[in-house]
């Protein structure tokens, strides 16, 4: 009976009982003996994820499931960096799961050289998971076509610079010297006139 189980869960998170903060969480996120309720369900899988007295495992698991909550909007408004912010607690001690979601999360915001390194970091985690090969191979393509692309523009740019810089031959211009100028005639000084002669 899951509201009787719900109601020994209670009492037991309220004595310290940490493996019920767990529990509690999944039956608020599953509505199991009580409304579906995704808020609560993120209060309870707070509590077990700064609990340190739960098992790894069981504390990266409520980890990934509060980034699942963020990146899908499940009772919170779709938060991918707080999501990232939650994944990476459990990646950084070398979850798979929260690996490959943080790549897959890069991947769709387009930011392919972080999902490259995520998915990098899964296959080497374990170099036979499927999905992390996959992502991988994936996000490599992608960014070897870009790279082919702005090659391609790059190069394509240059040569019409370099054609527009570089005239036609019936286009060059041809610098031809200027004509002399012909000197400008010297005035004659005008001769004086001889005195007339007085008749005696």
């Amino acid at each position: 009976d899951y509201a009787i189980a719900i109601e020994w869960y209670q009492k037991a998170a309220n004595q310290g009982y940490e493996e019920s903060l767990f529990h509690l969480a999944a039956m608020f996120e599953k509505g199991r003996g009580v409304d579906k309720d995704y808020q609560k369900a993120i209060e309870w899988y707070q509590k077990a994820a700064d609990n340190f007295f739960l098992t790894r495992r069981r504390a990266e698991y409520a980890q990934n499931k509060l980034g699942e909550f963020y990146e899908k909007g499940y009772g919170v408004e779709i938060d991918l960096f707080e999501a990232i912010r939650w994944y990476s607690k459990t990646a950084e001690h070398g979850n798979l799961v929260g690996m490959m979601r943080i790549g897959n999360i890069y991947e769709r915001m387009g930011n392919y050289y972080f999902a490259k390194d995520w998915y990098k970091k899964a296959f080497n985690e374990k170099p036979t998971d499927v999905d992390a090969k996959e992502g991988l191979a994936r996000v490599e393509k992608i960014l070897s076509e870009q790279s082919s692309t702005n090659n391609s523009i790059a190069q394509k740019t240059t040569t019409t610079t370099q054609t527009k810089q570089q005239p036609k031959d019936d286009q060059k211009l041809v610098i031809q010297a200027k004509p002399k100028e012909d000197p400008k005639p010297v005035a004659q000084p005008k001769p004086k006139e001889q005195p007339k002669q007085t008749t005696q």
